[in-house]
């Protein structure tokens, strides 16, 4: 409870992050997201579209209002709560994470289905249906596939008030496989816990750990706990980089007994990177001491 009410409503927050029901951004960051990076501004649009003629003609076929709403199925008010209530609960939030509204997914694809079926037009409706499997297959091949990615991946446009946008899905956790921020050559994880591995057993040691300077979404210590846990239980490692703690992490290393340095990082504080540049272009005399250059490794940053 302490860290849902740290981090999500803002008690005490680090970031300095406040909610903001007076900003209309506030409502829209999730509607957003869901047809920039969750659908695509196509899929949203025609989303938008075919559920506002369902909701009219199930509102035309039953009447009134009241009647409508009495109408409607138990299993159908559950799929709304779904999506209504996460949308609720995020927005009144400072956690703003396009990663947050994906459980809500399935619903909105169950609307979505719902809505369909109940186009009044049987051929409209096949039609839509197709158009609407035809271009998430195409979408599907555009964000998997570097070279049809390539090819017919168009610029990116704004519109206003609704920002960057295109016509395909985009977005910071939407990558290729293996271009860009996601090319192998970032994958040095495997190689760093071979050498520590082969080190400790060359050593005799119980454990070996690693002090981390390195910070990126490529390089971070996530993927190396990952493969510590399935393949090397005698090895640790700890990230150093918090912008959030202003003391310098240079103690700290004499702890580890490797060192993993990159200049450039995400999330760095004055102190921090002030330590990286010390170590890189002219370490202190003690560290210069205590370690030396096991291999160095070309990641492109």
């Amino acid at each position: 409870m302490k860290r849902v009410a740290l981090y999500g409503y803002g008690i005490d927050d680090p970031r300095g992050r406040t909610l903001r029901l007076d900003d209309i951004n506030t409502y829209l960051y999730y509607v957003r997201k869901m047809g920039n990076e969750h659908l695509s501004l196509v899929l949203f649009v025609v989303f938008v579209f075919v559920l506002a003629v369902a909701v009219a003609v199930y509102l035309r076929r039953q009447g009134t209002l009241s009647r409508a709403l009495r109408s409607f199925r138990p299993e159908g008010w559950a799929v709304l709560a779904w999506v209504g209530g996460a949308y609720a609960v995020l927005t009144l939030s400072i956690y703003q994470e396009t990663r947050a509204f994906t459980p809500t997914l399935p619903a909105v694809a169950l609307i979505f289905g719902a809505a369909l079926l109940k186009l009044p037009w049987r051929r409209v409706r096949w039609a839509v249906l197709a158009l609407v499997l035809a271009f998430g297959v195409l979408q599907f091949f555009v964000l998997t596939y570097e070279p049809v990615n390539r090819l017919l991946l168009p610029p990116s446009f704004a519109l206003a008030g609704w920002g960057k946008t295109n016509v395909f899905a985009q977005g910071v956790y939407i990558q290729l496989p293996d271009d860009g921020k996601t090319d192998s050559g970032y994958w040095i994880h495997p190689d760093v816990l071979q050498r520590m591995e082969q080190r400790r057993q060359a050593l005799g040691r119980e454990l070996l750990s690693m002090g981390m300077l390195v910070n990126t979404s490529q390089i971070n210590a996530g993927p190396f706990n990952y493969l510590i846990l399935t393949e090397y239980p005698q090895l640790r490692v700890e990230s150093l980089i918090d912008r959030f703690d202003e003391i310098s992490p240079y103690r700290r290393l004499f702890g580890h007994d490797y060192v993993m340095v990159k200049r450039v990082n995400a999330g760095m504080n004055p102190s921090q990177k002030e330590l990286i540049l010390s170590i890189l272009e002219g370490p202190p005399p003690l560290f210069a001491q205590a370690y030396e250059l096991e291999t160095t490794t070309s990641c492109r940053q």
